[in-house]
């Protein structure tokens, strides 16, 4: 009996030295926990990586599309292929001022009310003279535009974080928002230290969400610059043709001409006049 009386003793001695039931579940939690807190930070690492790379690659898109149509658009419009287009639409222009001629005359002989033989006529001779300079003048407001948006264009690249202007203006924009190094290993690890899973996960998805914004807006911005190009080649090759609806009597096409003229001329110093304000804005906000 006193030897039972020992072993039963025994028995609940080593009971009582063993790990209670709530240590091991909530040893396993800690376990899962730190698991599936680093499984969400590898997850949202590797979506601010992709998301970076899609920010890097639209920024230098945008950066092309900008020097296309500001810095570098002068050789375009000096092209030979621009001139010879340019001489053959003025070519054509000159023929319509034959007819344009003809409608007056016989206007006037017929004597037609809407015909006013001295104001229709000395309108069409400088209109007639101007035409040949109808190129000159576009491209006179086209660089003056230009002019002023590169004014813009150095001031933004100037405001890179050190690391000079080889990035563009979509590398300093890109730095001075932060996002350039969103998902480094320093900035990262600072920035999840001490969260839970849900805050790291909303660290990946919001950043990944800002980036892919700012990548938007980028691609946007560089169709947009793309097509200011191409709608200027169009303007300077038709302004013959745009010179001479002007001596029409009932002229709308030459309005229309001027008025996509001076709205991408207003386009480009505008949108970075606006992006320089933007940044001028962020880096009082981050000195503060």
């Amino acid at each position: 009996t006193e030897t039972h009386a020992a072993i039963v003793n025994d028995d609940h001695g080593a009971g009582q030295r063993g790990t209670p039931p709530e240590t091991e579940s909530g040893w396993l939690a800690a376990a899962l926990t730190s698991v599936l807190e680093g499984f969400l930070a590898v997850i949202a690492k590797f979506f601010l990586q992709i998301s970076s790379w899609i920010l890097g690659a639209a920024g230098l898109v945008f950066n092309s599309a900008l020097e296309l149509s500001v810095t570098e658009f002068k050789s375009y419009a000096n092209s030979a292929g621009v001139n010879l287009a340019w001489e053959t639409f003025r070519d054509v222009a000159n023929m319509f001022f034959i007819f344009i001629l003809l409608y007056i005359a016989i206007g006037t002989i017929l004597g037609l009310g809407n015909i006013n033989l001295k104001k229709m006529l000395s309108r069409v001779i400088i209109i007639a003279i101007l035409l040949n300079f109808s190129l000159f003048f576009t491209k006179v407001f086209i660089d003056a535009s230009n002019i002023l948006a590169v004014g813009f264009y150095n001031q933004i690249s100037q405001t890179s974080c050190g690391e000079g202007t080889a990035g563009g203006i979509s590398n300093a924009f890109i730095c001075k928002m932060g996002m350039s190094n969103l998902y480094s290993s320093d900035t990262f690890n600072n920035a999840i230290a001490g969260k839970d899973a849900g805050q790291i996960l909303s660290y990946g998805v919001l950043g990944s969400v800002f980036m892919l914004i700012a990548a938007f807006i980028f691609a946007a911005a560089a169709i947009m610059f793309v097509g200011r190009t191409v709608i200027f080649v169009f303007l300077l090759i038709l302004s013959p043709l745009a010179f001479t609806a002007m001596a029409l009597p009932n002229d709308k096409y030459s309005k229309e001409w001027w008025g996509k003229l001076f709205e991408q001329c207003i386009f480009a110093p505008a949108f970075l006049a606006f992006l320089w304000v933007t940044l001028q804005v962020v880096e009082s906000v981050s000195l503060n």
